[in-house]
C-alpha cells in the first residue's frame, strides 16, 4: 500500500539528513503544563500561534457560548473568542469575544485559523451559520485583541465555508468552498490589508464534481500561492467520482483581477478516498500535507501523509504513507520541527478508552510513523491525553524553546460541556522536563 520513489527519496535524504542538528544541542523547554480555558457551557478550540514580540505569549483562537465569556449572547449564540496566555500558559486578562452583525439573527461561529499579520496584530478566519445559510468570516485585531475596522463576511445566500487564510504580498487570501454536494466549488477571496475591502472573488471547480479548497501556503514572497483542493475528479479517468483525490493548484496572488489557477496535478493513493486537512511548505517548491483516508469499500479512517515537489507545470510525490497503525484515528494538524521530523495531532478511541483521546504522533522526514513514540507500554505509537470524556486535537506546533504545543477541545469527566485545553510537553512529547 505504501509507495516509494527511490531516487527521489535518496536525493531527499541527502538534503534532510545533511542539515539535521544534533539532538544534544537542542534546547529544553523551561516549563511543562496543561491549562484549561473557558466557561460553564461549550468552548471549542481551533488554532493557536506564538507571539514573540516582547514577552512571549500564546494566542488561542476558539469559540464559546459560555455566558461568563460572551454574556447574554450565550443563550442563543456561539461567538469567536481569543485567549491570550503567558509563556507558562496562564491566561492574560479576560477572554475576548467577537461576533458578526447579522441583524439580530442567532449565529453559530465556527473558528478555523489565526495568523499573525506582518504589520502587527492578528487575523482570524472561520465560518458563521445563521438563518439557514453560512458565510466566510474574517476579522483583524491589534496586539491587545481590539478590532481593527469592521469584520468581513460575505453575506451570501449560498452555503460557504472558510478553511484557511494566509497573508500575501498585498493583502490576505481566504480559501474554502461554496455550494453543496456535486455543486460545491472551491472558493477564494482576496481581501485588502484592512480585511474590509474585497479585491477579488474566485469560485472554481469541475463540472458535476465536489471541490473544496482546504489549505494554502504563500510562495515567492507572497506573490504566488499553492492551494490544495479536495476533489472527486478521478485521476487519469480512473476511479470515478466516488474516489476522493487532491488537486494541487498554483496561481499568482498580487493581482487586482481573479486569477485562473493552474492545475499542477491530481494526487491520490491506491483505492482510497482522501481528504486533506493541512498543507505546509518546506520551500517554494517542496511541500507536505496530512489528511484522512477511507478505503472505497471501508468505513475505517486512516491518516495519510504526502511530501511532494512542484515545478511550473507539475506536482510529484516524493514520499507518502498510509498509517495502518493509526486505523480509526482522525488527524487535524501537522507541523515540522527543527530536526526535520513531523508532528501530527488528532484524536481516536484507543485501547478501550471511555472516549476520544487527543493524540500526538511523530513522523520521520520521509513520513514514516515513529512506532517508538508514545505512552510507555500502551502499544500504540502516540502520546495520549484525555480523561473520561472526549478530547479532540486541533493544532500542534514546536515552540521556540523546543517544547511541543498542543491545542484541543476537552470534555472533563465525560461532561457534556467542553473546555479549551492547551498542553505543553517536552520535545519528546512527555509531560516532564
Amino acid at each position: 500500500m505504501m509507495k516509494r520513489r527511490l531516487l527521489d527519496l535518496m536525493l531527499l535524504g541527502v538534503f534532510v539528513f545533511g542539515c539535521t542538528p544534533d539532538q544534544s544541542s537542542l534546547p529544553e523547554p523551561d516549563r511543562i503544563f496543561i491549562k484549561y480555558y473557558g466557561g460553564a457551557k461549550s468552548d471549542e478550540a481551533a488554532d493557536f500561534l506564538v507571539d514573540d514580540d516582547g514577552d512571549l505569549r500564546y494566542v488561542i483562537f476558539a469559540a464559546s457560548n459560555s455566558q461568563e465569556i460572551v454574556g447574554e449572547r450565550g443563550e442563543s449564540n456561539t461567538d469567536f473568542v481569543l485567549i491570550f496566555a503567558d509563556k507558562a500558559g496562564n491566561q492574560i486578562n479576560s477572554i475576548r469575544s467577537y461576533f458578526p452583525d447579522t441583524g439580530g439573527e442567532s449565529v453559530v461561529c465556527k473558528p478555523k485559523r489565526i495568523i499573525k499579520a506582518t504589520a502587527g496584530g492578528f487575523v482570524m478566519a472561520g465560518t458563521i451559520e445563521y438563518s439557514g445559510q453560512s458565510d466566510m468570516f474574517v476579522a483583524k485585531v491589534d496586539a491587545d485583541g481590539n478590532l481593527i475596522g469592521t469584520p468581513w463576511f460575505n453575506n451570501s445566500t449560498q452555503v460557504e465555508v472558510a478553511n484557511d487564510i494566509v497573508e500575501v504580498s498585498d493583502g490576505f487570501l481566504v480559501v474554502g468552498s461554496t455550494g453543496t454536494g456535486n455543486s460545491k466549488e472551491a472558493l477564494m477571496v482576496k481581501l485588502g490589508f484592512n480585511v474590509e475591502e474585497v479585491i477579488w472573488t474566485k469560485a472554481d471547480g469541475y463540472v458535476d464534481v465536489s471541490d473544496e479548497g482546504i489549505s494554502l501556503v504563500p510562495t515567492q514572497n507572497g506573490n504566488r500561492a499553492l492551494m490544495i483542493v479536495n476533489t472527486n475528479q478521478p485521476i487519469d479517468g480512473e476511479g470515478g467520482v466516488s474516489n476522493g483525490n487532491l488537486a494541487v493548484y498554483d496561481f499568482e496572488t498580487n493581482t487586482t483581477q481573479a486569477p485562473n489557477p493552474a492545475l499542477l496535478g491530481l494526487l491520490g493513493l491506491d483505492e482510497l478516498n482522501e481528504v486533506a486537512v493541512r498543507v505546509r511548505k518546506i520551500s517554494d517548491s517542496e511541500f507536505y500535507l496530512i489528511g484522512n483516508s477511507v478505503g472505497v469499500n471501508s468505513t475505517l479512517t486512516k491518516p495519510f501523509f504526502l511530501r511532494f515537489i512542484t515545478s511550473s507545470s507539475s506536482a510529484n510525490i516524493v514520499a507518502d504513507n498510509i498509517f495502518d497503525d493509526l486505523a480509526g484515528v482522525t488527524v487535524e494538524d501537522i507541523s515540522r520541527n527543527v530536526t526535520g521530523d513531523f508532528l501530527i495531532v488528532g484524536s481516536g478511541v484507543i485501547n478501550l478508552s471511555n472516549g476520544l483521546q487527543m493524540l500526538l504522533c511523530k513522523l520521520d522526514p520521509f513520513g514514516v510513523l515513529d512506532i517508538g513514540f508514545g505512552n510507555g507500554g500502551s502499544g500504540f505509537p502516540a502520546y495520549q491525553f484525555g480523561s473520561l470524556g472526549d478530547e479532540t486535537g486541533a493544532a500542534v506546533s514546536e515552540l521556540p524553546d523546543g517544547g511541543i504545543g498542543l491545542l484541543g477541545t476537552i470534555a472533563l469527566d465525560n461532561n457534556a460541556n467542553t473546555l479549551i485545553g492547551f498542553i505543553k510537553t517536552n520535545r519528546n512529547g512527555v509531560l516532564r522536563k
